[in-house]
């Protein structure tokens, strides 16, 4: 897996990649920016053809990876007619996730949190802290007011974003 992985990143190739098992028609549609042992880290592209932030996922999570489909095909003409712009994100540690997570800490970068086994539990805050084991979180909510804090097991993370068109709003509801 790892040699496509590599090519699919080295080649900047569009693909699907695909985390919920329970809903396969969901999909991340993106360019994989960085992967490691454990996590890969996703440019996503929203459906409407725009930067729709990074997200970094378990390996472990992810259960299918489709490129040069019919819908990426198609999509890639209707960006083709956009002025679509890549992200700039920059990431050059030995460790994915303890990299990715420091660099949303020391640049207090709002993120969101998703955690396994729970829909309704999305987290969105600063990162304060984090470890091997733990991620503490400064909350902030959808009025983009602070809410308290959240101590979070990694291992019970199947998502950490950032960038993406939901915090920009937040995010503009803090200033």
């Amino acid at each position: 897996m790892k040699n496509y992985l590599q090519e699919i990143k080295d080649k900047n190739i569009l693909c699907e990649i695909y985390n919920d098992k329970s809903d396969s028609s969901k999909f991340f549609l993106g360019y994989i920016i960085a992967y490691d042992e454990r996590v890969m880290i996703v440019e996503n592209i929203s459906s409407n053809g725009v930067h729709d932030g990074y997200y970094c996922l378990p390996l472990e999570s992810i259960f299918r990876i489709c490129w040069d489909t019919v819908y990426i095909r198609n999509f890639v003409k209707l960006l083709a007619g956009k002025d679509f712009k890549r992200g700039n994100l920059k990431l050059d540690v030995k460790n994915l996730l303890s990299g990715f997570l420091a660099q949303i800490k020391s640049s207090k970068i709002l993120c969101n949190v998703e955690l396994y086994n729970d829909e309704l539990s999305e987290l969105t805050g600063y990162l304060e802290d984090a470890d091997e084991v733990n991620l503490l979180v400064n909350l902030i909510n959808t009025d983009g007011l602070s809410d308290g804090k959240a101590l979070i097991r990694l291992e019970d993370i199947s998502c950490v974003s950032i960038d993406t068109e939901y915090l920009k709003k937040i995010k503009a509801f803090c200033s």
